[in-house]
Parts: structure tokens; C-alpha cells; sequence
């Protein structure tokens, strides 16, 4: 009787030392860091905002 012996497959071609996949991975997360880094920069300048409104109106 035969073992089935699965054949090798070659890896793909590495581009920057990541699998394209990867590689697609990285860049999709590196576009949403920088969303969510503009975002936290919007929202640190409400709270500023917002901080000061709160401070002059308690004066």
C-alpha cells in the first residue's frame, strides 16, 4: 500500500523579506495606524476644547 506523499509547493518570491500577502497585510494596517493617529489628533483638540470651555465657565 501507498503513502500519499504531498507534493512540495514553492514558496512565492519574498518581497522585503514578507509574502506578498503579508506584505498586503502590513500596508493595510499601516493605512489604518495612520487613520486612527489623524483621528486621535482630532479628538485631543476637542478635548482641549472642551477642557477650556469647562474651565471658563466654572471661573
Amino acid at each position: 500500500m501507498r503513502r500519499y506523499v504531498h507534493p512540495i509547493v514553492p514558496a512565492a518570491p519574498r518581497q522585503g523579506g514578507a509574502c506578498p500577502a503579508l506584505q498586503d497585510v502590513l500596508c493595510a494596517l499601516a493605512g489604518q495606524n495612520q487613520v486612527l493617529c489623524a483621528m486621535k489628533s482630532e479628538l485631543d483638540e476637542i478635548l482641549a476644547l472642551l477642557q477650556s470651555q469647562a474651565e471658563n465657565g466654572a471661573s
